[in-house]
């Protein structure tokens, strides 16, 4: 196990993720859970669950992992 840094961001805040920059270590917060997936294009507040591809309305927080998720 080791321990890491995460930095959560707002969206109405820092805006939404540098995609070209940080693939792989982006993930979302819905109802208090943790989501990985990423912004829909051309929409507000929609993100796409990158597991299910199920589209989540009203992100209001994502997550920045320091590495690609499938590093861990």
């Amino acid at each position: 196990m080791r321990d890491i840094t995460v930095r959560i961001h707002s969206v109405m805040i820092d805006g939404k993720p540098d995609m070209h920059r940080l693939t792989g270590r982006i993930a979302f917060v819905f109802e208090g859970g943790v989501r990985s997936g990423w912004p829909v294009p051309n929409s507000e507040d929609s993100w796409e669950d990158s597991v299910t591809g199920r589209v989540f309305l009203g992100i209001t927080h994502w997550i920045e992992f320091p590495e690609p998720l499938y590093h861990f």
